[in-house]
């Protein structure tokens, strides 16, 4: 339940850029941009500090620092606010 809700929460930048680009085509290649960009911060070993690897970590029962849970928090706050402006 928890990924659930931290994935539902940095998934507002989409809808941000849905609101900010009046369509659907830049949430999804931001979908795509976000899958290429999150397998080269998993590799670098960087996946704790980038918002949409933190929900997969998550559920690897990989321990997470204070930092590791801001970040989304952040990210959603960030896409929330947007939206809502």
């Amino acid at each position: 339940m928890t990924a659930s809700l931290l994935t539902m929460v940095v998934s507002t930048i989409s809808a941000l850029l849905a609101n900010v680009s009046k369509g659907y085509l830049a949430p999804i290649g931001l979908a795509f941009l976000i899958v290429v960009i999150s397998n080269v911060v998993a590799q670098a070993g960087l996946a704790a500090y980038f918002p949409w690897t933190i929900p997969a970590l998550f559920i690897s029962n990989v321990s997470l620092g204070f930092a590791s849970i801001a970040i989304p928090a952040i990210t959603g706050i960030i896409g929330v606010a947007g939206t809502v402006a």
